[in-house]
């Protein structure tokens, strides 16, 4: 979800699945019930995406390599590269869901995504271009790619024509363009796992193309997959790995073995476990630490925030580490840095939450 990666994020029902009409996707049914476990899932996608641009950015403060390679690649390697494309398979899922409760109007998918992904989107790309703009005024022009002019910042707040401001917010640009295929990707039923298998595993598209706000074809095909897994009865992931805890150390080890052995970055099988590996996190969490789980749950929708606001918080971390009167070593500052991002993100949700309400609108998308 970095600059660099992307250069170089209830109860269970054994319900069948039921029918739509001729040609659209068949759904299972949707539960009113919300899965606990899957916010907990959310929390920890978005933590492992704070700890790699930290880890981005402790290689580019020139931090030495871990195993031959920059810190960042291990850290992808730890988590066998899924931690965006799980939240594409989710929200694909969520997508699929919310078809099934409104066969009749498809947009209402459509407007309720943008609505809540468009204001977030712009609002962290401006501030982003506001940070560029001020670094540039005072001589930190090479850190940030050169000069700044009207034209490529807004090309940079929309996406459009350049990758946004926000290096990480290809993701939701990505997301508002896969919510919108949604209604016609559904009609392809399970013909759409096909072309979906084919995207997400052929090599991506030039860099040249993904610098100038293309989507990648990878997006598309986690999504597509993400709507076919909610053909999947609910609990099936659970009743497959009663001891959770077990088969997220097994996708944890598969990470460590591919950092060890220096492995090329994993196809969609490797990044489906890591992904799954995720997901077993949150269910073993939900199911071994009460307490632990009920303030995770309490505090799922700062993931977004979580999200969208780490890399200019770590990007001003990075001017203003030479600047420290003592010298902490630079692999505990990031570390640290990555810990106190996440309290102050957590808190600064919950805070808004409580008394500005109306702006997570803007910061978080109403979440």
């Amino acid at each position: 979800m970095s600059s660099l990666e992307h250069r170089a994020g209830g109860r269970d029902t054994a319900a069948m699945v039921s029918i739509t009409p001729t040609g659209a996707l068949p759904l299972a049914p949707a539960s009113t019930l919300r899965d606990r476990s899957i916010d907990i899932s959310r929390m920890a996608a978005a933590f492992l995406i704070v700890v790699f641009h930290a880890a981005e950015a402790y290689s580019m403060s020139g931090g030495g390599p871990f195993f031959g390679r920059p810190l960042w690649s291990v850290v992808g390697d730890l988590s066998l590269w899924g931690r965006v494309p799980f939240f594409f398979f989710l929200s694909g899922c969520f997508a699929a869901r919310s078809l099934q409760k409104n066969p009749g109007d498809p947009g209402a998918l459509v407007k309720k995504r943008l609505t809540a992904l468009l204001p977030p989107y712009l609002f962290w790309n401006l501030v982003s271009i506001l940070m560029i703009w001020i670094a540039v005024s005072q001589g930190f022009g090479s850190a940030y790619g050169g000069g700044f002019s009207l034209s490529g910042a807004l090309a940079q707040l929309t996406g459009i024509g350049s990758a946004p401001a926000n290096g990480p917010l290809w993701f939701v640009r990505d997301l508002m363009i896969c919510s919108c295929l949604a209604p016609l990707l559904s009609r392809a039923g399970v013909w759409l796992l096909i072309p979906c298998v084919a995207l997400a595993t052929f090599p991506e598209i030039p860099e040249a193309w993904i610098s100038k706000g293309c989507i990648r074809p990878s997006s598309l095909g986690y999504f597509g997959i993400g709507m076919l897994m909610n053909l999947v009865p609910r609990g099936t992931i659970k009743m497959l790995f009663p001891k959770p805890g077990w088969g997220a150390l097994l996708c944890i080890g598969l990470g460590l073995a591919r950092t060890a052995l220096g492995m090329l970055k994993p196809a969609l099988s490797g990044v489906a476990c890591g992904a799954l590996g995720i997901v077993l996190i949150g269910i073993f969490v939900d199911q071994s630490m009460p307490k632990l789980a009920a303030w995770l749950g309490r505090h799922a929708n700062s993931s977004f925030l979580i999200f969208a606001a780490n890399v200019p918080f770590l990007a001003a971390a990075r001017q203003f580490y030479p600047l420290l009167p003592w010298k902490l070593p630079l692999l505990a500052y990031y570390g640290l840095m990555a810990l106190i991002f996440v309290s102050l993100a957590i808190g600064a949700h919950s805070l808004l939450k409580r008394y500005t309400p109306k702006l997570l609108f803007v910061v978080s998308g109403g979440r």
